[in-house]
C-alpha cells in the first residue's frame, strides 16, 4: 500500500500499547486487513480505522471507542475472519 492510502500511529499508556491505523476509503481498510489476516491476530474494527493490541486491552477499547474485535486467521490457522458481537 502507498503512505497516502493508509496513517498509523502508535499509542502507550499505563494499561498498554496499541497500533491505531486509519484509512482514507474502506476498500483500503479491506485490502489492508485481507494482508493481515495471513499474520493473525485480533483487531478492532470501526469505519475506516483498526486497531492492534493485546485481546483484552481491545476490549477495554472498544467500551470507548465502539467497533467490532476481529480475530484473523494465520497462516497457519484454519480459523476465517469473522465479526464478533
Amino acid at each position: 500500500m502507498e503512505a497516502d492510502e493508509l496513517r498509523e500511529g502508535v499509542c502507550t499508556t499505563a494499561q498498554g500499547s496499541w497500533i491505531v491505523t486509519t484509512f482514507p476509503a474502506e476498500k483500503f481498510q479491506r485490502s489492508w486487513l485481507d494482508a493481515a489476516s495471513m499474520y493473525g491476530g485480533t483487531y478492532l474494527v470501526g469505519p475506516r480505522w483498526t486497531i492492534g493490541a493485546e485481546p483484552e486491552l481491545l476490549k477495554r477499547l472498544r467500551a470507548k471507542v465502539g467497533g467490532d474485535l476481529r480475530q484473523l486467521r494465520g497462516m497457519n490457522s484454519p480459523a476465517a475472519s469473522s465479526p464478533s458481537g
